[in-house]
This record gives C-alpha cells, sequence and structure tokens, in this order.
C-alpha cells in the first residue's frame, strides 16, 4: 500500500500571500467609504481628524480616482447640424446599432431607425450584430412598400 500526499498539501502556504495583500491602498478604500469626497473636502476631513490618526486619506486621491474622473467627464456634443429637415418621408434615414453589454435578455443589440423628415421610429431586437444588415434591409423594404416610394439616403 502506498502513501500519497493529501490533494491539496502546501495550497495555504502558496497563496497565503495573496490574501494578505490589499487590492486597493488604503487611501483608496477611504475615499470610497466617504463617498468619493473632492480634494477640498478630502483637506478639511484631515485637517479636522489630524490629531487622530484613525483615516489615512490622501488629498490627492480623487485626482487618481478612476470612477471619480469618469463621473467628471461629460460626452462630447453633437454638432448643431444645418437645421435644415428632409423634404419628405425616407429622403433621409439615420440608423443606430445599440450594443448591450449587460444581456439582460437573449438580445444581444437593437437596430434604431428614424425617418428625419416624420421622426418615424422603428427598434427592432437582434440576437446577433450580424443579423443588422439583413434586418436593415428589411425594414427598408417594408418602409419603401409602406409609403410607396423608395429610399434616398441613410
Amino acid at each position: 500500500m502506498t502513501t500519497s500526499t493529501p490533494l491539496f498539501e502546501g495550497v495555504n502556504e502558496e497563496f497565503e500571500h495573496i490574501e494578505n495583500e490589499l487590492k486597493i491602498s488604503k487611501q483608496q478604500l477611504w475615499h470610497e467609504r466617504l463617498g468619493h469626497p473632492g480634494q477640498d473636502k478630502s483637506k478639511a476631513i484631515i485637517s479636522k481628524l489630524k490629531d487622530k490618526h484613525i483615516v489615512d486619506l490622501d488629498p490627492d486621491t480623487a485626482l487618481k480616482c478612476e470612477q471619480c474622473i469618469q463621473s467628471k467627464s461629460m460626452v462630447t456634443q453633437m454638432g448643431q447640424g444645418s437645421g435644415k429637415r428632409a423634404a419628405g418621408p425616407l429622403d433621409l434615414i439615420h440608423i443606430d446599432l445599440i450594443i448591450d453589454s449587460f444581456h439582460m435578455t437573449e438580445y444581444t443589440c437593437m437596430l434604431v431607425l428614424v425617418d428625419d423628415h416624420s421622426k418615424y421610429m422603428h427598434a427592432q431586437p437582434l440576437l446577433w450584430k450580424s443579423h443588422a444588415f439583413v434586418q436593415l434591409k428589411r425594414i427598408v423594404s417594408f418602409l419603401e412598400t409602406q409609403m410607396d416610394q423608395k429610399l434616398k439616403a441613410i
């Protein structure tokens, strides 16, 4: 009868250093616990708690915090455009393909069409991004039949 070493022998020692390491710094942790204060508020908190060394907070953490940077960033605004609208239905349609990164349903994206003249909107959920062109052709064909005129521009 041979004796073998237990399957998980030595595993605890091998991964012990990983448990002891902090995933984020103490400054970042306190920054998050205090509700992501800015530099001014961080300095005020530090000055009020300077005698007590409870909080390990750095006022510059807000400048490096990814969530703070994202929340303060602004989306680029669209241009003003020409201000002119299409003269008739199907003269111009705008299309957009929205990708769902959360996958709450079986659909992975949504094809959206908007007629520039009438502001008619059609939204088509898609199982796969590759289905977008086929669905676009189908929807345009349907609209051309309904309006009895051809699409001029996308």
